[in-house]
């Protein structure tokens, strides 16, 4: 396994890919490989499942890294793929007649494994990891969506912002998890230090994992609607201060060596940089950025939806250097003042069930 993943969780993508794989799992018909016999041999033939092979391509025992913590999805995946030692397969080859050392013809291990894990994902143990993580998603969109509504209580309107911070790719395969979250804290700390941090009122972030971008991060920010209106410009400059800070912190990191580069150009010995994208320049299908008044029912409702996917996604990484590490965060509360006399505000109804679901 390439170095520069043993003090994370392996390749982004692979984690992400077998997230989903176990997901659709109970759903899967048939096996990787088919066996007919004739004239006394035994054929091998591409099975229906056998794109479920590739799982087994991309990665190796060394992928799952002892004392970090997966979700209950790629954790049952490690533990069929270690009792049946298909390392010994990866080592010799891949493919229906290659066999290992101890005679084992993989197309059979691969049968095996896709067996071993539907019984797997059946098992109590299994279906209560399942229910656990399900339910602390529940819980964190609970608290997301209350901590909104807080918001709303104190303000009138709110100026909502998205942005997804990120790195480019030759910084990406040079850094591991625990100097992500490192630069993802020493931001924060700057941003609240700065006067476009004060002026924010809220936030709510998470830290994902895919299989194109790595490791990134989504976060709302939310601005006071009544004092400010350009929301856009805002979100920019949290993206800037996001950029500034990991290149300040590149700077002065000690032993801290960029990826190599094949190339002999002038970028040979950088190690790229942190990025953004500013959600508030693109256009949406069901837009909620902008300003949302407090009785606006059907901005708010897309908004809960957003949080909803921010709630799903920290479930989806899966993955945390010490069950300390926090890949989900909102700020405090606001301060709710006693309620003055006038007009009562008109309260919004939720456009529809308050189940968190994917925006």
């Amino acid at each position: 396994m390439d170095y520069r993943y043993q003090d994370c969780c392996g390749e982004p993508e692979i984690v992400s890919c077998i997230h989903q794989f176990m997901e659709r799992l109970p759903t899967l018909e048939g096996t990787p490989f088919v066996f007919i016999k004739k004239d006394g041999k035994k054929l091998v033939f591409d099975g229906p499942q056998r794109s479920f092979t590739r799982l087994y391509e991309m990665c190796s025992e060394t992928l799952f890294t002892p004392g970090l913590h997966y979700s209950p999805q790629v954790e049952a995946f490690a533990k069929v793929m270690g009792q049946l030692r298909i390392k010994d397969l990866l080592v010799h080859g891949i493919g229906g007649h290659i066999v290992d050392r101890s005679g084992r013809l993989a197309a059979e291990v691969y049968n095996q494994a896709l067996e071993a894990l539907k019984v797997e994902v059946q098992s109590p143990d299994y279906r209560r990891k399942v229910s656990a993580s399900v339910r602390r998603c529940e819980e964190a969109y609970n608290s997301g969506v209350g901590y909104v509504d807080a918001l709303f209580k104190v303000h009138s309107r709110l100026l909502v912002g998205r942005i997804d911070l990120g790195f480019e790719k030759r910084l990406v395969m040079s850094i591991d998890l625990k100097q992500v979250d490192s630069f993802f804290k020493a931001f924060k700390n700057r941003l609240r230090a700065t006067v476009l941090g004060q002026m924010l009122v809220g936030s709510i972030w998470c830290l994902e994992c895919t299989r194109d971008r790595g490791f990134h991060y989504h976060m709302l920010v939310f601005f006071d609607g009544s004092k400010h209106q350009n929301h856009k410009h805002l979100v920019q400059q949290i993206g800037e201060q996001w950029v500034s800070s990991v290149e300040r912190d590149l700077q002065t990191m000690k032993g801290f060596r960029p990826e190599p580069r094949t190339d002999l150009d002038s970028l040979a010995t950088t190690p790229g940089k942190a990025t953004f994208h500013n959600c508030n320049l693109s256009e949406y299908q069901k837009p909620f950025l902008g300003q949302i008044n407090h009785d606006d029912v059907l901005l708010r409702e897309r908004l809960r939806e957003n949080v909803a996917y921010i709630c799903k996604a920290d479930q989806l990484l899966g993955v945390k250097l010490s069950r300390g590490m926090r890949t989900m965060g909102r700020g405090e509360l606001p301060r709710i003042k006693a309620i003055r006399p006038g007009r009562p505000r008109k309260q919004p109804q939720p456009a529809g069930s308050t189940e968190p679901h994917k925006a």
